[in-house]
């Protein structure tokens, strides 16, 4: 089993021989659910400390390798929470290959409300070739005790969209690389094996610098203000 490890792509070799794919994923779900720390400790490796509602989006990017020598270049567009009533939710989702919709485990009213997440989602990009791929993830699983959402109901709602499904804890870091890694490889239709996934665990707990044994996560499948990182993860 090869290592995974990040570091830039510079070598001339690694890119005459690797197939390079740009995807774009759209982040979406309330304030304060937790998207910008999702997408800031994914690709940073940093946590947002204070928080400050995302105006409009942000936009981080980073690229990583697949089975087979496949490069896909991820462009992550985090979508304020306040976008839902705004007037440029349609720009700013169309043209998505796939969708992240994030909900508060502590928070039944940010559960509640994908519901419309999705169906603005699905009418502003009916007119695309492909229908994005969708993912539901559950932010805060470090906070168990405080749970408002039982994992029947989160089963329930990925059955019932046909839709990819996580727990994560931004917080901890736990659980955030296997469903970026997950939603490109669905996108591009390259199958992941268990020795994959199990690298892409064992990645994030290397990069973790104290002990998260108290969280969990948990993956099954049921069918203008810019912040910029590039990354590669090469395996």
């Amino acid at each position: 089993m090869n290592d995974l490890k990040e570091e830039p792509l510079d070598q001339e070799d690694d890119e005459d021989s690797t197939t390079e794919h740009f995807l774009k994923l759209v982040v979406l779900g309330d304030c304060r659910v937790g998207k910008t720390s999702i997408c800031s400790r994914y690709v940073n490796g940093q946590i947002v400390k204070e928080y400050r509602p995302t105006v409009g989006l942000d936009f981080f990017s980073k690229c990583v390798e697949l089975p087979g020598r496949v490069l896909m270049s991820l462009q992550i567009w985090d979508i304020g929470g306040r976008t839902l009533a705004g007037p440029m939710l349609d720009k700013y989702v169309y043209g998505a290959n796939g969708a992240m919709l994030v909900y508060d485990m502590t928070s039944e009213p940010s559960f509640l409300n994908l519901e419309n997440w999705i169906a603005q989602l699905v009418e502003f990009t009916s007119g695309q070739p492909k229908a994005p791929i969708l993912m539901l993830i559950g932010n805060k699983s470090d906070q168990e005790y405080m749970r408002a959402i039982k994992m029947e109901r989160h089963l329930k709602f990925a059955e019932k969209y046909r839709m990819l499904n996580f727990l994560v804890s931004a917080k901890l870091g736990d659980g955030l690389t296997l469903p970026f890694i997950t939603m490109g490889s669905e996108i591009l239709g390259i199958p992941l094996t268990s020795s994959d996934v199990e690298q892409s665990i064992a990645v994030v707990r290397a990069e973790l610098p104290f002990d998260n044994r108290g969280s969990h996560s948990n993956g099954a499948r049921t069918r203008r203000k810019t912040t910029q990182s590039n990354v590669c993860c090469m395996q």
